[in-house]
């Protein structure tokens, strides 16, 4: 086999091995009644991280592949006040005043 075929084949393969961010996110979810919990990497808040196209927290992710687009301005926030969770049930939009307001009423 020559050199340029041996790259096409590795290319090939490759890219059939490849998976969807989807796919990645669902890898490490441990999807139960509750809070979902997130299996990968965290940064020092406890908040899950996923990259596709950047780095993200995970939470942000699971919005967009469940409930779509975040608007420009808004951020998810948590119901649960758990970190690591990425339950779309347990998520909801607001503003950074809404976040404020909603950590001091709990």
């Amino acid at each position: 086999m020559s050199e340029l075929g041996f790259q096409i084949g590795l290319f090939l393969r490759f890219n059939k091995m490849r998976k969807t961010p989807e796919q990645r996110y669902f890898e490490n979810v441990e999807i139960k009644e509750g809070c979902w919990g997130w299996r990968a990497a965290t940064n020092r808040k406890g908040y899950g991280r996923f990259y596709s196209k950047h780095t993200q927290s995970a939470h942000r992710f699971s919005w967009i592949i469940h409930k779509g687009k975040i608007p420009d301005g808004l951020f998810v926030l948590h119901k649960c006040d758990n970190p690591p969770c990425t339950n779309p049930e347990h998520l909801f939009l607001g503003t950074n005043l809404d976040n404020i307001r909603d950590m001091i009423a709990k």
